[in-house]
This record gives structure tokens, sequence and C-alpha cells, in this order.
């Protein structure tokens, strides 16, 4: 049996509509909503809420853009991606994408690239922690079994291409709340981000120790990774062995690796 309302609507009806007004701020009709004044307050104070929690999530993007352009940015966003997770941590995460894909945001790629890299970090800061895998358990592999060694690398590990400088605008905005210039068109990138200890980390990966790192990440065997360089054409044959075990080098003093995986 069905419940009547104040406005002759079925009560599940009714609370259906008025989450669709206050969640995406669509669908109900004013009228057929009792207190409708009230619903505005609640849509509004979940848009403002959002506000608070992207600008915690997005600060520097927040001061490149200003409060006014922000909030507009944030409603926008808000009515194109709901929330659909329990935490409000997670409302921010299709931002980067919605900047990339959407007028008039997308004019200006940097500002996705910048929310990118925002997230990432945020990400980093979040994810679990893990012990760091020693140099001298590797020291113990024998020779023959390196070609099929995999690893396993820390869970706040990061990847981001950028093509704009937008790691020294995010700096100068976290440090004074402004830019000096705007972010401007480069080659492309690789960049890791990661979280050893307290503090997270990033910089700038070389061209072949992107495709190494990639490579070993997505579950390559070391021997299949330096098959990978030299077939891409980033290291000659007979340099790819010591390629290899300098960035590991490189990786373990960072933190970066946190155990093997079997063949």
């Amino acid at each position: 049996m069905s419940t009547a309302t104040g406005s002759g609507l079925p009560l599940a009806r009714l609370q259906a509509q008025f989450q669709a007004y206050v969640l995406q701020r669509a669908a109900a009709h004013p009228d057929e909503i009792v207190g409708t004044a009230g619903a505005q307050v609640y849509a509004e104070a979940l848009l403002l809420r959002h506000a608070e929690a992207l600008g915690a999530e997005y600060p520097a993007l927040r001061a490149l853009l200003g409060e006014s352009a922000f909030s507009d940015l944030v409603r926008r966003y808000v009515l194109a991606h709901p929330s659909e997770h329990f935490s409000i941590r997670w409302a921010g995460r299709h931002l980067p994408e919605f900047l990339r894909t959407t007028p008039p945001f997308a004019a200006e790629a940097y500002l996705a690239e910048l929310a990118a890299l925002e997230w990432q970090v945020g990400e980093a800061f979040d994810a679990a922690a893990a012990p760091a895998l020693g140099a001298d358990v590797l020291g113990r592999i024998p020779p023959e079994q390196w070609p099929g060694l995999r690893l396993r690398f820390h869970p706040t590990l990061r990847r981001l291409d950028l093509r704009f400088d937008v790691v020294a605008a995010w700096k100068e905005l976290n440090a004074s709340g402004q830019c000096a210039r705007l972010p401007a068109p480069a080659s492309r990138t690789a960049w890791i981000i990661w979280r050893p200890a307290l503090d997270v980390l990033y910089r700038p990966l070389a061209a072949g120790e992107e495709l190494a790192l990639d490579a070993l990440r997505g579950g390559l065997a070391f021997g299949d990774a330096a098959v990978a360089l030299i077939e891409a054409g980033q290291i000659a044959e007979h340099d790819a062995p010591a390629a290899l075990a300098r960035w590991l080098r490189g990786w373990l003093d960072e933190g970066l690796v946190t155990g093997t995986r079997p063949s």
C-alpha cells in the first residue's frame, strides 16, 4: 500500500523526485514538491559541500581559476557527475577527464593536466603504505633467474604523462596561491608520484626508464622488458642489461620496489 503525501503523490515517488532534485537539480517539477524552497536549500548545501571537498582536493586548480570560476566548474561538474560513493573523498575523481572533454575548459588543456596531477598526488598520499625491498634481497637471486624476474611496486606509485609544465605551476600555486604565468606546452614528459614514507615525492622519468618501468609494472619479466626496450629503439642491445640494472638500483633507493613475483 502506498502512502499519500500532502501533494497527493505516493511517498516513494515524492522521495525519488526530491532525491533527483537535490542530487541532480533535475526532473522534479517545483509544484510537485512540498516545501520546494527547502529542497533548494538542500541542493545548494550539497553543491557547497562539493565545492569545499573539491577545493581541498584541487587547491592549485582552485587558486588558478579563482573562486567564482571554480564554483561554476563545481556546479557544472556535479550536475554531470553526481557522487556515486558513500565518501565525498572520491567525488572529484572524474574532474580531470571532465576538464579535458568539456567546453570551455577543454580549450585550456593545462587545466586537465593540473587536475590530474593534483588527483594523483592525493591518491599517492592516501594509498596504503608498504615496506620497500632492500637491494640485498635482490643480490641473493642467482644470475640465471634474473631474466624471469618480476617485480612488485609500491602501492602509492602513480604514473602521469604531461605536455605542459603544470608541475612548476602547481608548486607555485601551492606556495603563494598565485601563478606568474600559465603553463606553456612542451614535449611530453613522463612523471612518477609516490609516497615512500610521510611525504609525497615526484620526478620525471627518462625516456628509456619510462618504458622499462611501464613494462615491469605491467607484469613483464626482466628479460622481456629488456627486449621491449631494444625493439622500441630506446637502447642498444648490449646496453640494455646495464641500463635496467642502473634504473632498478635507483628504484630500490627511492623505495619504489616492494617485492618480487613468481615467474
